[in-house]
Parts: structure tokens; sequence; C-alpha cells
């Protein structure tokens, strides 16, 4: 799909499954920085529930197509969160329909720009297994990772690092050295559908939310 490159006022990752779908919604352009914190949109048949940081505003970044880009402080809003229903709720049969073309859950990448609205970006084959949604009863104890270059102590880490999509190489070594240090399971301030979260899945790891 192809559309003029517009303001984008907020960011969407969807996961398809058969009972429910998620959606982590992010103020700003979300592959500018996998460091911000998602609100998480659970979408069922009957009934929405919502996970929602106690973060406040946080340092999103935003491109403008004619001053380039910038960074200012934002959160979701309402409306935001109610646009994403009321489409997911309008596409709903389209949905259906991918998952039974894809053979099971599949996710989806939308933006919405200011002249646009809310648009599909591209599809994805994996997400994450339904049961990494939900807060483990007693979590591990964690040691946590700000930063790429640190040395990686072993057992289960809570990521708080940023890493742009466009940084790809400082990525895979990233997601290289977690693997050479023996690390399985991970837990993730941006998010579980964030490209940060989709690497370390392609690697092995086990990904896990930092909700709660």
């Amino acid at each position: 799909m192809v559309q003029p490159y517009e303001y984008v006022r907020f960011s969407v990752e969807l996961a398809v499954y058969a009972d429910r779908t998620v959606a982590e919604l992010v103020p700003g352009i979300w592959e500018l920085d996998n460091r911000i914190t998602p609100v998480v949109l659970h979408l069922y048949p009957e009934y929405s529930a919502l996970d929602a940081p106690e973060s406040g505003l946080q340092p999103a970044r935003f491109h403008c197509p004619t001053t380039g880009h910038h960074e200012q402080s934002a959160r979701v809003d309402d409306w935001q969160l109610a646009t994403v229903a009321q489409w997911v709720g309008e596409y709903r049969d389209g949905l259906d329909a991918l998952f039974q073309q894809h053979g099971g859950p599949f996710g989806m990448k939308l933006q919405y720009s200011s002249r646009y609205g809310l648009s599909p970006q591209n599809l994805r084959s994996t997400v994450p297994a339904l049961s990494a949604w939900d807060a483990p009863t007693e979590a591990p104890p964690l040691n946590t990772i700000v930063s790429t270059a640190v040395d990686i102590p072993p057992g289960p880490l809570l990521l708080d690092v940023s890493v742009a999509r466009e940084e790809h190489q400082r990525l895979s070594e990233f997601v290289e050295r977690l693997t050479r240090a023996g690390t399985q399971e991970v837990y993730l301030a941006s998010g579980l559908l964030s490209h940060l979260a989709i690497n370390l899945r392609e690697a092995g790891l086990t990904v896990r939310g930092a909700h709660g």
C-alpha cells in the first residue's frame, strides 16, 4: 500500500488472535525509538480492557514533511484509543479473513496521519503467544539493562533500551550479545510488538511485557 508521507500522530501495532485483538499504541512514529512504553488495548468480541502505564507524558518522536524530525512530550489520548477500537470493529470481517488465510494469529502495523487517518502499513507473520500478554503471578528477580553497550548479566532481564529501527547493525549486535550470554527470557518496557521485541523473538528469546 502506498500513500504520501504525512505527519503521523500516533502508531499502532496489532496482534490478531482467534478470541481477541491486542493493540499497542504510542504517540509519534514508533520506529524512531523503541524506548517509549505503549498503551495496550485488548479488544474482545463483547468488551475491551486497557493496560496503561503510569508514565504520563513521554518523549515521543515525530516527523513533519516540511520541518523534519522533532521530539515532544506526548501521550496516547482517549480519541486515539476510540479510533483504533472503531477501526478494528469496522474491519473485523477482513481481519477474520486474513486470520483464516494466514492459518493463525498475525500482526499488522498501522499509522494515524493528520490527513489520511488510520491506515495499515504492513502485515507480520509472527506475534507473541497469547500467554505473553498475561503478567506472571510471580515475576523472577530481574537485572535491568538501560544500554546496548553494557555487560550482559545472567538470568532474566528487564530491557529499557533505545534502539531505532534504522540502527539495524547495533540492534543485531545487541541481540547477538544477549544470545551469547545465554539470555533466554526478557521483559520489555517498549512493548511486545515493537521492532526490538520482534528481533528478540526471531532470535529464540522468550519476550514478556514489563507492565506491572
